[in-house]
C-alpha cells in the first residue's frame, strides 16, 4: 500500500518530486477518502483530477471505477477497470515512468499491480451482471459483446466462454456460438450443458454425425435424464441408425414413462426398421396421451392402410 500523504509528500521532497505528482497522490488520497465517507459525488471530482495529471496510473482508475459503480454508472465503471486493466501489468518491469519522466517508485508498482487484481475482479463481475441482464432483456448482441469482453479479461473461465455460446445462438450467429461452445467444452469436458448445447446446435448445422457425438457425451454425463437419450435417439435415426436409435428411446422411456415425444421417435425407428407392428404399438400409446396428436393419427393410418 502506498503510505500516507503526508509521510509520502516528505519522502517525495526528499527526492526531489515534482509538484504534480504531489497533487496527484493529494487528490487520489482525498477521493478515496471521501469515497469512505460515502461522498461519492466529491471523491470522483477528485479521483478524475487525479487521473488528468497521471492517465497511466491503474489505481486511480480502479478506484474511480468503484466510485462510478456506487453512483449507478456501471458501463463508465467498466471502462475505467479495464483502462486499469489495459495500464497494468503483472511484470514490474514493464511500467513506463511517471509524468515527471522519473522511474516510478517501488510502491506505486505494486499499487497498480494490486489494483490490476481487483480491477479484473470488479470488471469480471459487472460485464457478467450486464451480459445476463441483457440476455434477460432479449438484447442477445449486447449479452454476446458483454461475454466477448469477460472471454478477453479471463479466457480460463468454461462458464464465460458458455454464456458467450449462449448469446451468439440466441443472436443466430451460429458458427459463432459453437466455436465458443467447443472452447469452454475445451476447457471444462464434464460440463453435460455444454454438450447439450453443442448437440442443439449440430442439429440445426444439420451436422447429425457431429450431434449425435455431443448428444452422447452428453447422456454419459447425465445417465438418468430422460430427454438426454431421446434427443441421442433422434439425432441416431435421422442418421438412419435405427437400431441404435430404438435403444435410446426405450432407455428414455425406461427413465419417465410419459415422455410421448420418446414414443413417438421410437415408433418412428421401429417403422424404419421394419417392424410395423410395434410401431403401431408405439404410435397407439402417444395417442393415448394426447388424442388429438395428428402425426401419431396419420403415421396409424399408414399403418392401417399397409394392413398392420
Amino acid at each position: 500500500m502506498r503510505p500516507t500523504i503526508k509521510g509520502l509528500a516528505m519522502g517525495m521532497l526528499l527526492l526531489g518530486a515534482s509538484v504534480p505528482a504531489l497533487a496527484r497522490y493529494s487528490h487520489y488520497d482525498q477521493g478515496r477518502y471521501l469515497l469512505g465517507q460515502g461522498k461519492v459525488d466529491d471523491a470522483i471530482q477528485e479521483l478524475r483530477q487525479s487521473a488528468a495529471i497521471d492517465p497511466k496510473d491503474p489505481a486511480v482508475h480502479q478506484v474511480l471505477g468503484q466510485a462510478l459503480e456506487r453512483q449507478g454508472d456501471k458501463a463508465q465503471a467498466i471502462q475505467e477497470w479495464q483502462k486499469a486493466m489495459d495500464l497494468s501489468s503483472e511484470d514490474a518491469q514493464s511500467y513506463s515512468a511517471g509524468p515527471d519522466g522519473k522511474p516510478r517508485p517501488q510502491a506505486w508498482i505494486q499499487d497498480a499491480m494490486e489494483a490490476r487484481r481487483t480491477a479484473r475482479t470488479s470488471l469480471l463481475a459487472a460485464l457478467q451482471a450486464q451480459a445476463e441482464d441483457a440476455l434477460a432483456a432479449q438484447r442477445y448482441e449486447d449479452a454476446a459483446a458483454a461475454y466477448r469482453q469477460a472471454t478477453a479479461v479471463d479466457p480460463s473461465q468454461p462458464a464465460l466462454w458458455r454464456g458467450l455460446g449462449a448469446s451468439l445462438r440466441r443472436a443466430q450467429h451460429i458458427d459463432a456460438a459453437l466455436e465458443a461452445y467447443d472452447h469452454a467444452a475445451s476447457l471444462d469436458p464434464a460440463d453435460a450443458g455444454t454438450q447439450r448445447a453443442r448437440g442443439y446446435i449440430e442439429f440445426q448445422r444439420n451436422d447429425i454425425p457431429k450431434a449425435v457425438d455431443a448428444f452422447a457425451k452428453y447422456t454419459q454425463l447425465k445417465p438418468t435424464d430422460a430427454v438426454g437419450f431421446n434427443n441421442l435417439g433422434a439425432a441416431l435415426a435421422l442418421a438412419t441408425r435405427y437400431d441404435e436409435a430404438k435403444q435410446s428411446f426405450q432407455h428414455a422411456l425406461d427413465l419417465d414413462p410419459g415422455l410421448t415425444t420418446a414414443k413417438n421417435g421410437l415408433g418412428a425407428s421401429l417403422y424404419y426398421s421394419g417392424d410395423f407392428a410395434r410401431a403401431r404399438q408405439a404410435w397407439s400409446a402417444v395417442l393415448e396421451a394426447q388424442p388429438e396428436n395428428a402425426n401419431a393419427k396419420e403415421d396409424i393410418r399408414t399403418l392401417t392402410q399397409m394392413g398392420y
